[in-house]
Parts: C-alpha cells; structure tokens; sequence
C-alpha cells in the first residue's frame, strides 16, 4: 500500500481525532500513547483506507494490542517497512475481537449479555474491514453492491465474499457533486463519494462492483465510477408478472454469471449455486426470526436495537456463525420477554423507504426520543431482504 505525505494541517487533524475517539470511547487520552508514532502507523503502514475510512477501527485495534504497543514500536526503528499482518494473524483481526477486548469485553462466543451483543453488531461495518484485508491476502475475491436486487447467490457460488458498500453519511457528497449533478437524491451522491476518495474501506478492496439501474440518478453514478473501478450494470425489468420481464431478468443473471467467471477464474456450477442458494435462504430465515421480535407487544427491543443487528449483520461474513447467532438471539428475546422483560407501551412505528444505517439511524432515534417505538423496517435494510426465499429446487437460474 502507498503511503500517505500528511501536511501538518493534516497531520494535526488527525491528532485530534484520534484524541478525541480516545476520550470519547476508551476515556483515555492520546498521550498515554506515542501519539506521533500512532499517527505515522495509521498513515504509513495501514495505507489510505485506513486513514480515510478506518481511523476509529484502528485506533481500537491500536488500543486493543495493549502491552505490544511498545513491542511494535521496537519493531519499527529496528526494520524497515516490516509488515504487521503477523500481528493481525495473531489474532487482532477477529472481526468480533478488537473493540470488545479494549471496553474489556471477551469475544463474541463468550458475551452472553444481550446489550453488548447487540453493540457488537453496531460495531460490525467499523470493524469488518479487518476480516476482509485478511481475505484479501488469502486470495479471496471481494464483490461490492449497493442494493438488495443484487443475486448474491452467484458471486459467493464462486466462492467470492459480497460486501455492502458505504453510503452512510453526508462527508463525501460535496466531492461528488464535482462530477454528479447537485439535484441527485443524497444516497447516490454519497455512494459515489466514498468511492470516488477511497473513504470506504470496502470499496476500496472490492474486486467487482455490481449495480443496478434502479433509478436514472444510479446509472449516472455507475457510468462515473466505472471510470475508475471495475463495474458491472444488471438492467432490471420494470415489472415482476410477464413472461418478457422474466425472461429479461434470467438473462441478466447468466450474464452476471459470465461476468464473475471471467473475472474470477472460477466455473460457477449448479450445485455450488445451490448451495448458496440454501446457504442465503438460511441467512434470509434467521434475519426475519430475529426481526420479526418486533411483533412483540409491548415490544421486547428498541428498534435501534433491532437495528443494530439486521443492519450490522450485512457486515458478517461467516455466514454460518451468523445463522446461528441470529437464532439464538431471537430465542433468548423472546423468552426474556416471557419473563416479563418488556419495554413500556407506546405508539408503533413502521418505517418504509430508503435504507437506514449510518446517518439515516437519526430517524429511528427521533421516533424514540420522542414517545414512539420503531417495531418493523420495510424497506431493503428489513422485510423487502428477508421475507421471501429463493425456490430451492428446480432450476437454478428460473428461482
């Protein structure tokens, strides 16, 4: 990775954002720690998606190495450009490790508070990119998407991991709006930001971006990107119930098909679709066990706790350990709620619309800050993922 020339306004910048994650998650502050020699890790050895995207990942994964602090440092002024991926292989790059063992939680295996699970999915997106360094140095392709309509199915068939990518806050827009018109919707606007400046680590990783034309404004952000990523378009029928639009849309996944086989290599066979198709219908059947907790009533959950796990979940990538964590989440909500642990009456809420994460959770909270209680997402953070499965028999390509 290249390294990052960081003028001092830079430089100072960043200081005081590292001091203030500190103070502000750890009650710590920077100087307990060599702050120069922190700020010429992050800039140096971590490269720019780490300075960009990551700064409170790392500054967590920094904290988490605790008596190796100064064992790195050593390291450092007795090599040169050593990598620390042997640090990471020793077990900081857990994707349910680094934040927890700093607040000094233990891993995920052994929270058993609902609470601080539900935390550790909020965590999820800060810190996935660690796992998927990892899979990127073991070769393991990386597939980026914006939007549910994307088979996931296909690329992981291919034995590639697929990731969301960010549009989660307004940081980037005003750099869009130098190529997107101004009077695009904001989501897009950010989507294209935070490729565009490389302030998304999962972007930056990904091997394949695959969009949709869901709207004029996306096909416009995908004709930019393309100009400096590799992307790959699925035109969607305009309706679901005719024989042409179904036809268009098989022919569309086969050549999504093509398009990942070329590029990865890998023959995508019917049977390993299946199973990815089985393997996708498991995650889809425990994401609405778990969401369909807000049933309940009065309610066992906040929706930002809700929330925090089917939104983090899309940052979890052994699909397996989700499934199962999923389930045993809903279990344990449900008979907590037997036991009488319930949230007071108030008016339910059910939002529809757009995706919600990153910025967006803001309507969430001021439904709840103000006497409400979020109960249901139907939208394709929520319901519009989840609800219907894939026929799992048959022909693959007509499921």
């Amino acid at each position: 990775m290249s390294d990052i020339d960081l003028s001092s306004p830079q430089r100072d910048l960043l200081r005081e954002k590292l001091s203030k994650y500190c103070e502000e998650n750890f009650e710590l502050e920077l100087e307990q720690f060599d702050a120069e020699f922190f700020v010429d890790f992050i800039a140096k050895e971590l490269g720019p998606m780490f300075y960009n995207a990551g700064i409170d990942a790392a500054i967590a994964t920094h904290l988490a190495w605790g008596d190796r602090i100064q064992e790195e440092m050593d390291l450092k002024k007795s090599t040169s450009g050593r990598s620390i991926n042997t640090h990471f292989k020793q077990g900081y790059n857990a994707t349910s490790f680094i934040i927890s063992r700093v607040r000094g939680r233990k891993t995920m295996s052994l929270i058993t508070d609902l609470p601080a699970i539900f935390d550790h999915f909020s965590a999820a997106r800060q810190q996935g990119f660690l796992t998927v360094m990892e899979l990127k140095e073991q070769n393991i392709p990386l597939v980026g998407t914006y939007c549910t309509f994307m088979p996931q199915e296909i690329p992981l068939a291919a034995g590639a991991v697929v990731v969301s990518l960010c549009s989660t806050s307004d940081e980037t827009i005003e750099e869009a709006e130098k190529d997107l018109p101004r009077n695009l919707c904001p989501l897009i606007k950010s989507s294209y930001g935070f490729g565009k400046t490389d302030k998304c680590p999962y972007f930056y990783f990904s091997d394949l971006v695959v969009g949709e034309t869901t709207c004029d404004g996306k096909k416009k952000m995908y004709e930019y990107m393309a100009e400096f990523k590799a992307v790959h378009v699925m035109q969607l029928p305009n309706s679901a119930s005719d024989d042409a639009s179904r036809a268009l849309w098989k022919a569309e996944i086969l050549r999504l098909q093509k398009v990942v086989e070329d590029r990865f290599g890998t023959p995508i066979t019917e049977a390993a679709l299946r199973e990815a198709i089985i393997l996708k219908n498991r995650e889809r059947r425990a994401l609405a066990n778990f969401y369909r907790v807000g049933q309940l009533n009065p309610p066992a959950l906040s929706g930002s706790d809700i929330l925090k796990v089917v939104y983090g979940a899309t940052f979890r990538f052994d699909k397996a350990a989700l499934i199962d964590e999923l389930n045993d989440m809903a279990d344990r909500v449900r008979q907590q709620w037997q036991e009488g642990k319930r949230l007071e009456a108030r008016p339910r809420i059910l939002i529809t619309g757009c995706p919600i994460g990153g910025a967006a959770e803001k309507v969430v909270k001021a439904i709840e800050d103000n006497g409400g209680w979020v109960v249901g997402f139907e939208n394709c953070t929520g319901a519009k993922a989840t609800e219907r499965c894939v026929e799992e028999t048959g022909d693959v390509y007509d499921a």
